[in-house]
This record gives C-alpha cells, structure tokens and sequence, in this order.
C-alpha cells in the first residue's frame, strides 16, 4: 500500500512527510536485516511483507520528493543485502529490480 502511495503522489507530499517515510522505511529495512531469519520482528517474517517494504523503498528512489535527495546510499546496500540473504524468491526479485535500477 505504501509503494502505491508513493508511486501515485509522492512527489506531492510535503518534503517533512518524504523525508519521515524514508527515515521509517530505511530503518525498518536495516532492522529486518540485522534481526536474520529467525528473529525478523512480526509481520516481516511474512514474505509479502519484507516484500512490500522493499517496494516501498524502491518506490522512494522512483519517486523522491523535489527538495529531499533519494536514499541512494542507503538503497544499493539494503537492495543488495536482501538480494543475497533472503531466501524468498519475491523477495530476491524484488531486491534485484533495486539494484538493476
């Protein structure tokens, strides 16, 4: 839900608002990766959801806010990370699209 919101009006929410879901999304992200596979907090031991959360971080790349740089930085290691460590196939997909983009 998050990615659609983003991807449909980010550009359009106000550069405090980006730059909290970017906060939000990236930790969230290093959160789920440091915590490994038996101790993912709920609900990211469901793949749909770490799915869905790598989605919303690359929707924060396609559409960064005018005034707020997108977290590239951050992004190519979370994507990569992912990519390599989760056992997922959707979520390596998704990962995958990350890094290519």
């Amino acid at each position: 839900v998050l990615a659609s919101v983003l991807n449909s009006s980010g550009t359009f929410l106000s550069e405090s608002c980006h730059k909290s879901i970017q906060v939000c999304v990236i930790g969230t992200c290093m959160d789920v990766q440091r915590c490994g596979i038996k101790g993912r907090p709920i609900p990211f031991n469901e793949p749909e959801c770490r799915s869905s959360l790598y989605q919303a971080l690359y929707s924060l790349l396609s559409n960064p806010h005018p005034k707020t740089p997108a977290p590239f930085r951050h992004a190519f290691g979370i994507f990569r990370h992912g990519h390599l460590n989760d056992r997922h196939p959707r979520v390596q997909d998704v990962c995958l699209q990350g890094n290519i983009s």
